[in-house]
């Protein structure tokens, strides 16, 4: 059932094309390696003369963050959609096609 939340009933896609999950993944990019670097830098600040821990922990945080965070930044981009243009008639079609 992609694209459809059973727990809320909500369709996450709304008909658009493709190019709808762009802000989900801008969300995804700056939130995440946003996270990353500001941990890489206290790792580094409290390492500070063996660089070589905040180096490994930045680059595994680089790399798993986003993986991790993409469900919760398309739930959001989809929040903030709704709050600007609220569900109509029809959005919750490819929520009704995938429960058949």
């Amino acid at each position: 059932m992609r694209g459809y939340c059973p727990s809320c009933g909500l369709a996450l896609e709304r008909g658009e094309t493709a190019d709808y999950w762009l802000g989900a993944y801008a969300i995804n990019l700056v939130v995440a390696e946003g996270f990353s670097a500001v941990v890489a830098l206290v790792c580094l600040w409290a390492a500070w003369p063996r660089t070589a821990v905040a180096i490994v922990v930045g680059g595994v945080l680089a790399i798993t963050m986003p993986i991790l965070f993409f469900p919760f930044s398309r739930t959001i981009w989809l929040a903030w959609d709704l709050s600007f243009r609220p569900q109509e008639a029809g959005d919750d079609r490819a929520a009704s096609v995938a429960r058949k």
